[in-house]
């Protein structure tokens, strides 16, 4: 069975400039800037990316799981109680 427990990532959003990036004066420092931000939300882009893939293959699994129990159990209460004679309760 799965663990229900396991830690699931939370996810970052920025509200403020990627912290260490510097600030640009030129316009060179401008592409500078950018590409590093551009790179650092990238990197950020791509874990997210991983995790939610990763997420979703757990919630598959969990699904299929549950939906066999469920059949499981509709196979047991359907049961009839024998010599045809209805349920047994």
């Amino acid at each position: 069975m799965l663990e229900t427990t396991e830690q699931v990532n939370t996810p970052v959003f920025l509200d403020a400039p990627i912290s260490g990036t510097p600030q640009a004066d030129s316009p060179t420092q401008d592409e500078s800037v950018l590409t590093d931000q551009i790179v650092q939300l990238w990197q950020i882009h791509v874990d997210f990316r991983a995790s939610i893939k990763n997420e979703t293959q757990k919630f598959r699994s969990l699904r299929d799981e549950l939906g066999r129990h469920l059949s499981e159990m509709k196979q047991v209460l359907a049961r009839p109680a024998g010599a045809g004679s209805g349920h047994h309760f």
